[in-house]
């Protein structure tokens, strides 16, 4: 409790149940508040953790507490926001089987990422975690052995490993399997951790597993999918899009 020129006050610490922190501050007559709160949960009005849901209900371990007709302003000290009291407020008690004692008390939801669909991702240019309810129709690889190689429901297993890997094969150490490259004359390096094995196999690339995943998500009928996404655009003055990325985090199959 302190003094404010010769109205007195009480600081108590507060915090909502999704960890928001903040100030209540009591003036004046509120000051009569602070017997029942301290009674009620054996804890001293400063310093106090009564968390305060939104927008007038704090609560503690032993007790919630429903506040009535308080001002919000920001805080001249520190980014969190303040409370006070006014002539007109009011508290109460809230009880254990008042539904919104329940709701207060119970653990807050993770937040969820917007579900949109990619027309509406493109135009809004949204930047952040984003929900995409898609069908996949085709693969489209860039920079490989095929130049843009477009895979769809059309495309055989044969295609899609040769579009993959090249050559579904490839030479390497006996002993630990690494690919191995040659010299300018085609004799083969050798594996240097490996020596002095030095013998050399041919051994089937991890593609087919790949290349049958594929062709069962582009066959027909289509299948839904929920991919979630990190979008981030950069645009100029005139909101043209500089940068465009998209990034796969997470990709859900969604049943029938």
């Amino acid at each position: 409790m302190s003094r404010c020129g010769r109205v007195q006050k009480a600081v108590l610490s507060v915090e909502q149940g999704d960890g928001q922190q903040g100030t209540l501050v009591l003036w004046g007559s509120s000051l009569t508040w602070l017997p029942r709160i301290t009674r009620n949960t054996g804890t001293h009005h400063r310093g106090s953790h009564m968390p305060l849901p939104p927008p007038h209900i704090t609560r503690n371990t032993e007790a919630v507490w429903d506040f009535r007709v308080l001002l919000v302003r920001d805080s001249m000290t520190s980014d969190l926001p303040e409370l006070h009291s006014t002539p007109w407020g009011s508290v109460q008690p809230v009880f254990p089987q008042d539904s919104r004692a329940r709701e207060f008390c119970r653990p807050p939801r993770p937040p969820s990422n917007p579900e949109l669909d990619l027309g509406t991702l493109l135009s809004q240019r949204y930047s952040g975690d984003v929900d995409l309810r898609v069908n996949i129709i085709s693969f489209q690889f860039q920079a490989s052995i095929s130049q843009n190689a477009q895979l769809d429901s059309e495309a055989s297993l044969e295609h899609i490993m040769e579009t993959l890997g090249g050559d579904v094969t490839y030479s390497g150490c006996g002993r630990c399997a690494v690919e191995l490259g040659t010299d300018a004359n085609g004799i083969y390096l050798p594996c240097y951790p490996c020596l002095p094995q030095t013998s050399v196999r041919r051994y089937y690339r991890h593609v087919r597993l790949v290349a049958e995943r594929i062709q069962s998500l582009v066959s027909r009928p289509l299948k839904s999918f929920l991919l979630t996404v990190r979008s981030h655009f950069l645009c100029d003055e005139n909101s043209v899009p500089l940068v465009q990325d998209i990034l796969l985090l997470d990709f859900q199959f969604l049943g029938e």
